[in-house]
């Protein structure tokens, strides 16, 4: 998804959000995958935890951001599913390949989820 807000603004994203306090994090991931894919999902499985480091941040944060990321490689449980973008996003698309315009971190996860096989980083 293309980042409208900070951190990130103006990149191509992965899908993800906020864990609320006492959910545990397959609840919220389910809970963010129905709000964003309009399904549940089939957990393939847990790629691994990431850090993420940005001087920018939201919500009028001024020292910067560090994100502990958990991510997982999912799979949407109904077909025909459809994604759903928040003021934080403008527009997605589905990739066959690791572009160059992708952010550092956005590629090592792709990378890590090995569903694009062995390709290389194009255009």
């Amino acid at each position: 998804m293309y980042r409208t807000k900070e951190p990130a603004k103006g990149r191509w994203w992965v899908q993800g959000g906020r864990i609320f306090k006492h959910e545990q994090l397959e609840e919220a991931l389910q809970r963010l995958a129905r709000r964003e894919i309009g399904s549940e999902v089939k957990i393939i499985k847990k790629l691994g935890v990431y850090e993420y480091h940005s001087d920018k941040a939201a919500l009028g944060v001024k020292t910067g951001t560090h994100s502990i990321v958990v991510v997982y490689l999912v799979k949407p449980i109904k077909n025909n599913f459809a994604v759903s973008m928040d003021e934080t996003h403008s527009k997605y698309r589905w990739i066959s390949h690791i572009g160059k315009d992708l952010d550092p971190y956005v590629k090592e996860v792709i990378k890590d989820s090995k569903v694009l096989g062995k390709l290389s980083e194009t255009d």
